[in-house]
């Protein structure tokens, strides 16, 4: 298999939530992970903030040896976490809640 078989098998295996929200959102964890080369938790610690659409770049803080590298992002990465974040079925936020 190759290397992109491999991430289309796990992106695919992301059907078995019941969730659209958590499927789209394990799957693009899957995809980030894959393709940039991230820790786990560099990619649960991003915000929104670190994504730079314009640029092409994710601002990775508290990197294991404390560093704050900018991963230039592939143009087809760039437009995924732009339609992700604008997609319409977003779990809402209850107010006070960040």
């Amino acid at each position: 298999m190759s290397l992109k078989q491999d991430l289309d098998a796990l992106v695919d295996a992301t059907r078995i939530f019941r969730s659209a929200d958590r499927a789209l959102t394990t799957s693009a964890l899957i995809t980030l992970l894959f393709v940039t080369g991230m820790r786990i938790g560099e990619t649960i610690r991003l915000d929104i903030e670190d994504f730079d659409a314009t640029r092409g770049t994710l601002l990775v803080r508290n990197t294991k040896f404390d560093k704050t590298p900018e991963i230039p992002l592939h143009p087809s990465l760039v437009t995924a976490p732009s339609s992700y974040l604008k997609r319409d079925d977003q779990p809402r936020r209850r107010p006070g809640i960040m």
